[in-house]
């Protein structure tokens, strides 16, 4: 596909072909009339240039296909490999493979030694491939020889068995249902045979791309969808998240020299969309594998059905133009292919695959064979003992992740175990995603696989010494816990594009993410890192993706497709594209083609967006309990407990006059102003320290809460509350130990006591009086320390009852119509007390008919728009109280 060669699409035609041929390092030994026919080619039209600019690549293809197909028995090893492009080695290479096991087979019937000797060289090419994995190696190098590796692990062990089952016959089913590669000089083309199906390579230029590691199960779907194609049928692999089902048509694409388009279906996608996509496909001969075909509604699967059927029973007719559902003529190209590939269910976890020894070889491992083994355990251990947790995943796309760290880890580590290299990457890149229980019974798995082994951690000097500066210098805590998961995110985002940080609210994500991007800017001063964020779920599907107009057939971005073309664009900094929300199915699956190695974003309006490697996606959300699998499998997990936080770093930075959060808006030069004087710091400090934790303790366990709330949103509430009182009653005066105490007793009632009802007030208003002597001594019947506040003229507790002006007032039991009545009595204080000039006030009742946009629409209604900011008339402020928030759908 001409897609593959322009990779920069500023690039002229001439030029896309000198960068193509500059890769394979032949310019010298091409016919110079190739450039001469496209310099003075000019047709005028832009389609039919690009089709014969397709035709020269193919046909340039070929034209070293046919030098490497004479020369891959005679060069050496090295010298093949240096010679020729990825592409092109590893074609050579299943040449080779092709002709030595042939040869072996015919020769076993007459020479013993024949299976043996040919076995002998398969291993010898094999020893020469890893050990080149230990030199220096740029990128596409490296990708290179551990592509080779790959492929010929899986061409050895084939072998292997030919010999185990003592196959003597070059017809015996065992070897025909193989990939075989031959460079027919008769018919001057290379000819790829599975079984009885005869596939001429497609010769199309695909560059130095990774290659699936064949499994027997991705040999049989080889051998399956080769005979579908043989008999111009589509192919559908199924299957759970993360099996390999897309990436097994793409490698069969590989295998053959065709480039394979994938789409991720949505149910935004009509039959219009898809006749088009099907239609090009049909045009230029290309393969297509349409992901999550299943999330297209029913009513449109019906027609796309049809438009498959009708570009197959053309291809089976052996037409090469063919009229198409909508009526008009379609040209034909019989080489395409239609895949679908879906998720059936999510009952259950995958298999993990037996040889992760070919993905060990290929990253320079000698002891693949027991380290397999070991690493294979150790995730079926973890999947059977640790807890159930949604955002866990051990499939396949977490094995690559952690082999890609091992690989590197190996080259920058040559002279130490094994053993410790792969017990220390498989420790630090799991760690990261569990909760806290799990930790010590992973370490304890980790121990017995690999006994006698001590690994530290590891480090990074200059980003930790960086890190610990901009923790200063934007007022955190340098919490030890903390600024480990700050590394792991770090360490996450070196091997996955698609990031998800998964813990409860206030347990330090947003700070995570701004804290290494910052620190990472101030590394990298030459190109920055910035952070653009949304809430999904504040948007509908169409307004975040995009919508077509069915009537006037007009494509509309969404403001996530926005984001993403920007982002995409540019090339002067890192850009990292938060979803902060929610993650649910609603909006995610869109995004699985973006997440997978595939880094692609397609639309319903057949926009194929490529992802930049300076763009990565994020997510942060507070779980996965919505998420499928193929989500989760997808992106890497980093996992923040509300433990790992806690809350004492927050209340110490708020202590120090910080806000406790890092806000890119706001100056870190500006000098921090302390809530409290420095005695009363002391003070208060003591008192925190001393009774926060036990009463924490309390609500959980003796009492029942009203609502599920953080225990840092508690003690939030509890600072504030003090920090307030304390400036009413001190007016620049030093408080008394004692009345600075009572204001603390006062805040921790109502902020840690506060979403209790009437009866279980009672048992936490006893708790208090027992931990201080500083209460009144006697209560009336029923009274508990809800009941009184702290006088500031007094300096002593006073009854709420003592500010009640006289009248008649009936005694309410209900403790739910006393809430109600108690907010209704504030509102209407807080309406009269102020100023209509200086602060306005607007009440919204939610109900079930509720929607986001009639929210929206409120407040905008009632709020003036200054540049890109919304907020009341100028001088002024205002309060919107939202009454009955619980009553509109959850979505």
């Amino acid at each position: 596909m001409l897609v593959n060669c322009n990779e920069n699409n500023t690039l002229n035609g001439n030029d896309i072909c000198c960068k193509v041929y500059n890769e394979f390092n032949l310019l010298e030994n091409i016919n110079n009339d190739i450039f001469r026919n496209l310099e003075n080619y000019n047709p005028g039209n832009v389609e039919d240039w690009l089709q014969k600019l397709e035709e020269e690549m193919q046909r340039t293809l070929r034209f070293i296909i046919r030098d490497a197909g004479e020369e891959c028995m005679h060069l050496s090893l090295n010298s093949f490999i240096d010679k020729y492009p990825a592409q092109v080695a590893i074609l050579g290479l299943q040449f080779i493979w092709t002709i030595t096991c042939e040869t072996a087979l015919i020769n076993a019937k007459n020479d013993k030694r024949a299976m043996s000797e040919s076995m002998k060289k398969i291993e010898s090419i094999l020893s020469e491939l890893t050990t080149l994995t230990t030199k220096e190696l740029s990128s596409l190098e490296r990708t290179k020889i551990e592509t080779l590796i790959t492929i010929q692990v899986h061409q050895r062990d084939v072998f292997a068995e030919l010999v185990k089952d003592k196959v003597k016959e070059v017809q015996n089913f065992e070897w025909q249902k193989q990939a075989r590669f031959y460079w027919r000089p008769d018919q001057d083309t290379c000819i790829v045979s599975i079984a009885d199906i005869d596939q001429e390579y497609c010769f199309e230029y695909l560059g130095c791309k990774e290659r699936l590691v064949i499994t027997p199960l991705t040999d049989r779907c080889y051998l399956t969808l080769a005979q579908a194609i043989g008999l111009k049928l589509g192919g559908s692999p199924a299957g759970p998240a993360g099996t390999g089902k897309t990436e097994t048509v793409k490698d069969l694409g590989r295998t053959l020299g065709k480039y394979v388009v994938v789409f991720n279906c949505s149910d935004q996608m009509d039959y219009r969309a898809m006749g088009k996509i099907f239609r090009g496909l049909a045009q230029s001969g290309a393969w297509g594998d349409f992901d999550e075909f299943n999330r297209i509604l029913l009513e449109v699967l019906s027609v796309v059905a049809q438009q498959i059927q009708f570009i197959l029973t053309a291809m089976r007719d052996g037409k090469k133009k063919f009229m198409f559902t909508d009526g008009k003529p379609c040209k034909l190209i019989d080489k395409t292919a239609i895949f679908t590939t879906m998720n059936p269910g999510y009952q259950g976890r995958q298999e993990l695959p037996e040889n992760l020894k070919v993905k060990l070889a290929a990253a320079g491992y000698k002891k693949n064979d027991i380290l397999s083994k070991k690493f294979d355990v150790l995730y079926k251990l973890c999947e059977q003992q640790l807890s159930k947790q949604p955002h866990y995943d051990f499939g396949l796309r977490n094995i690559l992740s952690v082999l890609r760290t091992a690989g590197e880890t190996k080259r920058s580590n040559p002279d130490k175990s094994e053993n410790y290299l792969l017990m220390r990457t498989l420790r630090d890149m799991n760690t990261s995603k569990l909760v806290a229980e799990d930790v010590k019974l992973f370490n304890s798995l980790v121990d017995d696989l690999f006994p006698n082994i001590i690994a530290e951690k590891r480090r990074f000097p200059e980003l930790e010494k960086q890190l610990e500066i901009q923790i200063k210098q934007n007022g955190l805590e340098n919490h030890a816990p903390w600024v480990e998961k700050v590394i792991q995110l770090y360490e996450t985002a070196l091997v996955r594009h698609g990031i998800m940080v998964v813990g409860p609210a206030s347990s330090g994500k947003s700070a995570c993410y701004s804290i290494l991007l910052k620190t990472l800017s101030v590394l990298s001063p030459e190109k920055p890192y910035k952070q653009v964020r949304m809430n999904p779920k504040a948007i509908t599907a169409n307004q975040m993706f995009g919508k077509l107009d069915v009537i006037q057939n007009e494509w509309t971005d969404g403001i996530f497709s926005d984001i993403w073309k920007e982002s995409n664009k540019q090339r002067k900094q890192h850009i990292w594209i938060t979803c902060d929300g929610p993650v649910d199915a609603i909006w995610i699956e869109n995004l699985n083609t973006v997440l997978d190695d595939n880094k692609l974003l397609t639309l319903a309006n057949g926009d194929r967006l490529q992802m930049s490697p300076d763009v990565k996606m994020c997510f942060e959300v507070e779980n996965l309990n919505n998420a499928s699998p193929a989500t989760v499998s997808r992106a890497g997990q980093i996992f923040i407990s509300e433990s790992i936080l806690g809350w004492q770093p927050v209340i110490e930075s708020r202590m120090r006059g910080y806000a406790g959060r890092v806000n890119e808006s706001i100056s870190t030069n500006e000098a921090p102003i302390p809530p409290f004087k420095e005695e009363e710091l002391t003070i208060v400090r003591e008192l925190f320290s001393a009774h926060m934790d036990d009463g924490l303790d309390f609500v959980r366990k003796e009492v029942k809460q009203v609502m599920n709330v953080v225990r840092v949103n508690q003690v939030n509430t509890c600072f504030y509350i003090l920090k307030q009182l304390v400036g009413e009653h001190s007016k620049d005066n030093k408080l008394e130990k004692d009345h600075l105490e009572m204001l603390f007793w006062f805040a921790y009632l109502w902020s840690i006591g506060g979403i209790l009802e009437q009866k279980d007030r009672k048992l936490f208003s006893d708790f208090i009086r027992k931990r201080s002597n500083l209460f009144p001594h006697r209560f009336e019947e029923d009274e508990t320390l809800y009941d009184y506040f702290v006088d500031g003229n007094s300096k002593k507790w006073k009854s709420w009852k003592s500010v009640i002006p006289p009248g008649n007032f009936k005694k309410m039991t209900n403790s739910k119509l006393v809430l109600f009545m108690f907010q209704l009595l504030i509102l209407e204080l807080s309406i009269q007390i102020q100023d209509p000039e200086v602060m306005l006030y607007k009440k919204i009742n939610f109900s079930s008919a509720t929607t986001h946009n009639i929210f929206q629409f409120t407040i905008q209604d009632n709020v003036e728009k200054r540049y890109r900011v919304y907020g009341p008339p100028a001088n002024k402020k205002m309060v919107v109280f939202v009454d009955d928030i619980n009553m509109p759908e959850i979505n």
